[in-house]
């Protein structure tokens, strides 16, 4: 499984916006996603995943909130 594919699946099963770090403590929790040098996931990572324009169009973020929340993106692209 592929980072943002583990960020997803964590939203889907919390069906809530969560923060970058709650994210990735969920993640390694579930043992979704493991670093190339075995090490877990951190909640800087989730950011810069989130934020890569590669995945944007598949997350939506609230910066209203402080610490930020990540939930999906509803709209169809």
């Amino acid at each position: 499984m592929k980072l943002h594919e583990a960020i997803i699946e964590v939203l889907l099963l919390s069906k809530q916006p969560l923060t970058c770090s709650e994210i990735a403590d969920q993640i390694n929790t579930l043992k979704l996603y493991v670093q190339r040098k075995g090490g877990p996931v951190n909640g800087t990572q989730v950011h810069a995943r989130v934020n890569r324009d590669t995945y944007k169009f598949l997350f939506k973020k609230d910066e209203s909130t402080f610490p930020m929340t990540i939930g999906l993106n509803d709209k169809k692209v």
